[in-house]
């Protein structure tokens, strides 16, 4: 039972995600139907004093806190300055819009130049939305 209620979880963010809901409330309610399928205390393993859902995001949270808020700070300023737009003005010219696939690779090389120019993957998510809000 405590397989299928993982996979019941990872399903439940998957679509509750798509459907446009924040991962903050997807998140704890994940973890409700990891711990409820099986079997374990309720509270102590939601916000119980050692391993719980709460101290291990909290502890992520503090651990990765510089390098978020660091490389949100960069992801503007690459942004606000035009490096973005014309980092992926450059890419798309060199492969194309008029095939999905192509755009595909484009999203892919933009990503990869940003992450690789010292922007954090998950604030190059938000870049690289904003770009291709700009295409739409």
């Amino acid at each position: 039972m405590g397989t299928i209620g993982i996979l019941i979880a990872i399903a439940l963010i998957v679509i509750l995600a798509m459907k446009g809901f924040s991962i903050v409330f997807i998140a704890p309610l994940a973890s409700i139907v990891v711990i409820v399928t099986n079997g374990m205390n309720f509270f102590p393993s939601l916000i119980g004093n050692e391993t719980s859902f709460m101290t291990g995001l909290t502890g992520f949270l503090i651990n990765f806190f510089g390098v978020f808020l660091l490389g949100a700070i960069l992801a503007q300023y690459i942004e606000k300055s035009g490096a973005a737009q014309a980092i992926a003005e450059k890419v798309l010219s060199i492969t194309g819009t008029e095939k999905p696939f192509s755009v595909l690779i484009a999203i892919y090389a933009i990503s990869a130049i940003l992450t690789f120019g010292g922007i954090s993957l998950f604030v190059v998510l938000f870049v690289v939305v904003s770009i291709s809000e700009t295409f739409i």
